[in-house]
């Protein structure tokens, strides 16, 4: 994770676990059923039985991840550019 630039902290935000769960889980190298079922809401976010306020409350925990993404893929790419630059 944090060669992708994420903080254990970051991921167990976006899957909305506490860190000492997400920290505990990659330690021992296995996943509860709740992380896992979180990780799967991730990939597949829609159940036909979710409320309207769970998939509102899963879309805005999926666009904060994106929005996080997208900011460390736009800082990375500063980052190329620059050594680029430099390297001319």
């Amino acid at each position: 994770m944090e060669a992708q630039g994420l903080s254990t902290a970051e991921v167990a935000d976006m899957i909305a676990v506490n860190k000492s769960t997400l920290s505990r889980s990659l330690r021992v190298g296995a996943f509860s059923g709740k992380v896992r079922q979180r990780l799967r809401n991730i990939i597949d976010p829609v159940r036909s039985d979710e409320s309207v306020s769970e998939l509102v409350r899963k879309a805005l925990r999926i666009i904060s991840a994106s929005d996080k993404l997208r900011v460390r893929a736009e800082r990375l790419l500063i980052e190329a550019l620059d050594q680029s630059a430099a390297s001319k």
